[in-house]
């Protein structure tokens, strides 16, 4: 799975609510939240294995599992998982 992200976040945070710690397994989740139209899938979105609906949902890598992003705020943001940017910013 592959995606675009604009260098645009409007925040960055480590969660620690009871749903990021249960999606990543760990104490806390690192993100940076932006609009939903500054993100796109360029490849593999159909390995993706959604857990939620059109107004808010995880997804995951359907090979490996890793979360990739969250769908919130009634799908208007998505919070981008900080481990899954691999590209400097631009």
């Amino acid at each position: 799975v592959r995606y675009e992200v604009a260098d645009e976040f409007a925040y960055a945070a480590n969660c620690h609510c009871s749903n990021c710690r249960r999606t990543t397994g760990s104490a806390f989740k690192p993100f940076a939240g932006i609009e939903r139209g500054k993100f796109r899938l360029t490849a593999g979105d159909g390995s993706l294995l959604i857990h939620g609906d059109a107004s808010g949902h995880d997804a995951h890598c359907g090979q490996c599992g890793s979360l990739l992003y969250s769908l919130v705020r009634d799908g208007a943001y998505v919070h981008v998982a900080m481990g899954t940017l691999t590209d400097d910013p631009s």
